[in-house]
């Protein structure tokens, strides 16, 4: 007989009444979920799942569901609600705006961290990802208030102290959080040098000329990429001016390339620099000339 994961149907069948939950003081939830940077979260889930399996026998898989938390959060948070109206009469203030603010940040977050990876946006990408951490602790914090009042612990404190294992966790938390300062101290020092590089290659290539300016600048081990707009050329070019200024672009790119002591021993170390010359004053932003320098390029 085929199991699905998502098992709704089964859910809405059992009595509020005879649903547990997971209890756990806020005070123990936040220490845990900061000290392990909000690693806590899938052991969150997967207890109130545990609980929610042990006390009405149903066939879900906790494990699974405090993984891929996002697919699971907004019937969790609906079966909190139907606990709590069950043992107070009264339906609470819902909740479930929690569940679908959690999924937001949590997607949102991981797009902004793919595209920080990816060079988009760097530093602003990589700040709006952490996001997550704080938004995550917010939504359990506020949920696990209902879960405790909906039980017969309100305040949790039958789970209010550390134990060994947590005290276990927290150690090993601390140096994760070392790492994690030092790993974000490099990198914010990382980006303030990417800067002054790029500020010293476009004050090289544009010469403080306001008709140049360099709109796109990339860096890594093996390949400097740029894009230079060009201004004051009009918006269409006449193909004997299109030809004039690719010859004088060449002339103006070869020779600031192979001019440069720092340039040719990157190419010559076998890595790739190329630059981009567009017209600025065109709106689809034309396309010039390309150029592409490697081992040999400057001999």
């Amino acid at each position: 007989m085929m199991v699905s994961i998502e098992s709704t149907e089964q859910e809405d069948q059992v009595q509020p009444s005879e649903v547990e939950f997971y209890v756990v003081s806020q005070k123990k939830l936040l220490i845990l979920f900061i000290s392990t940077f909000g690693m806590y979260t899938v052991y969150w889930f997967y207890k109130h799942w545990s609980q929610y399996k042990k006390s009405t026998n149903e066939d879900v898989w906790p494990i699974p569901r405090g993984i891929f938390s996002i697919f699971f959060i907004h019937s969790l948070f609906s079966l909190f609600e139907a606990k709590y109206e069950k043992k107070t009469g009264a339906a609470p203030k819902s909740i479930r705006y929690l569940a679908t603010i959690y999924v937001v940040f949590s997607v949102g977050c991981q797009i902004a961290g793919k595209l920080s990876d990816n060079g988009f946006a760097e530093q602003f990408t990589f700040y709006i990802s952490l996001l997550v951490f704080p938004v995550s602790g917010w939504v359990l914090y506020k949920a696990q208030s209902l879960a405790n009042y909906a039980g017969e612990d309100v305040l949790g404190e039958s789970n209010s102290k550390l134990t060994g294992f947590n005290y276990l966790w927290l150690i090993c938390s601390a140096a994760l959080w070392s790492l994690l300062i030092f790993g974000l101290y490099s990198y914010v020092q990382l980006q303030e040098s990417k800067e002054e590089v790029r500020a010293s290659y476009e004050q090289y290539f544009t010469d403080a000329d306001e008709r140049i300016q360099m709109t796109h600048f990339t860096i890594n081990e093996n390949k400097v990429d740029i894009t230079l707009e060009l201004r004051g050329l009009g918006e269409s070019l006449y193909q004997n001016d299109n030809e004039k200024i690719q010859a004088n672009s060449k002339t103006f790119v070869e020779g600031k390339v192979c001019s440069s002591v720092q340039l040719t021993e990157f190419i010559d170390e076998g890595n790739n620099v190329s630059i981009k010359i567009v017209n600025g004053d065109s709106e689809q932003l034309d396309n010039i000339i390309n150029f592409s320098f490697s081992r040999g390029s400057c001999e």
